[in-house]
């Protein structure tokens, strides 16, 4: 097969409909998106779940909508109402190209629901220590969780005050030892021992 490769799959379940020649159709295999598609093709195909189905049929890539037929037909009359493929590719870079193509016209138009940003890398810390029980110190002994809010008011404290990075002392379940956590004007995150964060800020 043409287009079968070891990033895609044959699909079963859809029985396409080639309205100009019905004794072919027959040969129209359904396949998978490829798995190397880029993150935006991705979504754009999400965006069309259900209603976008890819075809190898005739050596070309058919993707038909929900209606699954193969090829254009009909004069738009009541008698005959037109209808056609979304797309016909000659090649997976093809379709790659015009899902994200869409997939930017969907945007820019406010169609698509808006994607999760990636956690930052200070955030992806923040989520580590959490996993991992880190409390924070306050003055009077007692602890508090370290949570996300925590570091969005740290965050904020230093911008509102101008500092270059806040310190507080955490507990590590189960170890231990003195430590610190600095959360910096930029955004970053520092934890560790408190040598080790009084060498950052000194740096």
């Amino acid at each position: 097969m043409k287009f079968l490769n070891e990033h895609t799959r044959i699909l079963k379940g859809n029985h396409p409909i080639d309205m100009n020649d019905r004794d072919s159709e027959w040969m129209a295999v359904e396949l998978d998106l490829p798995d190397n598609f880029s993150d935006k093709a991705k979504a754009c195909w999400e965006y069309f779940e259900g209603a976008a189905f890819i075809f190898q049929y005739m050596s070309r890539l058919v993707v038909t909508d929900e209606g699954l037929y193969l090829t254009a037909h009909g004069d738009g009359s009541h008698d005959a109402p037109f209808s056609a493929p979304r797309w016909v590719c000659d090649s997976w870079e093809e379709l790659e190209r015009i899902l994200e193509t869409t997939y930017d016209e969907l945007e820019e138009e406010g169609i698509l629901p808006e994607r999760e940003k990636a956690p930052t890398e200070a955030e992806q810390h923040i989520a580590r220590l959490m996993n991992h029980g880190v409390r924070i110190k306050r003055p009077d002994g007692t602890t508090e969780d370290l949570t996300m809010d925590f570091y969005r008011r740290a965050m904020c404290y230093c911008n509102t005050e101008g500092c270059r990075a806040v310190c507080y002392e955490i507990e590590l379940p189960g170890i231990e030892g003195e430590f610190m956590i600095a959360f910096w004007r930029d955004g970053r995150v520092d934890s560790g021992s408190t040598k080790r964060i009084f060498d950052c800020l000194a740096q």
